[in-house]
């Protein structure tokens, strides 16, 4: 299973037993549409320029999470977040250096 999966996985089973919802507002959905687009307009061009939006994409999630650690929430659910925040901070680093090595590929 991937990060995305695993975090969404965890956030859904702890939404689940805390019985609370998972507010998706507007902006969220609207987020995810433009993600999509932006995936479709960059697939058939090269590997950096693919790479060079995940890492927007994962930026902004990591950004999102941050934001959600300044909410007032219960101490086990900044607890889940703070967790899945390490992960996804991860995940944006690896997507940095893959990036710095195929700008410095490209530039070679």
């Amino acid at each position: 299973m991937d990060t995305h999966s695993t975090i969404i996985s965890e956030l859904t089973s702890f939404t689940a037993i805390n019985e609370t919802e998972i507010e998706v507002s507007g902006s969220l959905s609207g987020k995810a549409v433009q993600i999509i687009g932006q995936l479709k307009a960059v697939l058939n061009d090269t590997d950096r320029t693919l790479v060079v939006e995940l890492e927007k994409m994962e930026r902004n999630i990591v950004q999102e999470f941050e934001n959600a650690l300044q909410q007032r929430i219960a101490h086990d659910a900044l607890s889940l977040i703070g967790k899945q925040l390490m992960r996804l901070k991860n995940n944006y680093e690896h997507l940095r250096n893959l990036n710095y090595y195929l700008e410095n590929a490209q530039n070679s």
